[in-house]
């Protein structure tokens, strides 16, 4: 049973979802993009669950619970379970080491590095880079679901028509989605590996 806590995450969570799909919208980009949970909207106090603003056009073997196979996607991971949610890009095929890249991928890499996004290290081999929302914006919380003072700030958040935290969360994944998009969509047209 879905504790307080756990549905004031999720509530808040749906409410960044659903200003991500807005935008998609407003700016004509929601025929090449959607916004997924991953694995889905009930698991997102598993470990590493997040969602992404994934390629619609992904092979039809990678879903429901592999949207992320097959395409380079914007994702954010952690958005319940730990104190360190990140957000970045994802690679579609885990397991080749940057020596094997493929040459179409390393100019994206380049150019998240001089923004700032993190190296990743073997045991993350699904992303291309990251960076923490913490060391972003440090205004932000944590998003800890067993932080009572995090659960009450997002609770405050749910019930504020200006959603203020969302705003800034969506801000930093649209800013991300707007230096990356034609990156990632030149990316994913050309998907150089294959799918597992």
């Amino acid at each position: 049973m879905e504790s307080a806590a756990e549905r004031t995450f999720r509530i808040y969570w749906l409410g960044v979802r659903d200003e991500l799909k807005q935008k998609l919208a407003c700016n004509g980009y929601d025929e090449r993009w959607e916004v997924v949970f991953f694995p889905d909207i009930d698991c997102i106090f598993e470990d590493w669950a997040g969602f992404l603003i994934t390629w619609r056009k992904r092979p039809p073997s990678c879903q429901p619970r592999y949207q992320h196979r097959g395409c380079f996607s914007f994702y954010v991971e952690n958005i319940a379970r730990r104190n360190i949610i990140v957000y970045g890009v994802l690679r579609g095929v885990p397991g080749i080491g940057f020596q094997n890249w493929s040459p179409l991928e390393r100019p994206v890499h380049e150019k998240l590095k001089r923004r700032g996004f993190c190296k990743v290290g073997a045991v993350a081999n699904w992303w291309m880079r990251y960076r923490r929302f913490a060391d972003v914006d440090p205004l932000l919380p944590k998003f800890n679901v067993k932080n009572n003072d995090e659960v009450n700030t997002l609770d405050a958040e749910n019930q504020n028509e200006d959603r203020p935290l969302t705003k800034r969360v969506v801000g930093l994944i649209w800013e991300l989605f707007c230096d990356f998009r034609c990156d990632l969509e030149h990316l994913n047209r050309n998907y150089p590996y294959d799918v597992p």
